[in-house]
C-alpha cells in the first residue's frame, strides 16, 4: 500500500512521537533513512516504513552497545 507524501510525513512524525525518544532527532534520522533507501516520502509504502523503523532500531541498539562497550559496561539486549 502506497501512502501520499503528507501521509508519509504524518506516519513518520507519529512513529517518532511514539518512541519516547527526542522526537525531532528520531524524525530527522527516519527521514534520512528514507532518503538513503532511494525512496521518496511520496513513494513510501507501509512496508518501507516498517523497514525504516527496523533500521532505526538496529542503528540505535548498535550505537547503544558501542557506547556501553566504550565505557567498560556490558549491556545485554533481550527480546
Amino acid at each position: 500500500m502506497e501512502v501520499s507524501q503528507s501521509q508519509g510525513i504524518l506516519l513518520i512524525e507519529q512513529v517518532a512521537a511514539l518512541t519516547g525518544l527526542p522526537t525531532e532527532w528520531v524524525r530527522q534520522e527516519m527521514f534520512k533513512m528514507v532518503e538513503q533507501s532511494g525512496r521518496g516520502i511520496d513513494d513510501l509504502t507501509l512496508d518501507d516504513l516498517r523497514m525504516v523503523v527496523l533500521g532505526f532500531l538496529n542503528e540505535t541498539a548498535l550505537s547503544s552497545m558501542d557506547l556501553s562497550s566504550e565505557s567498560g559496561r556490558v549491556v545485554a539486549l533481550s527480546n
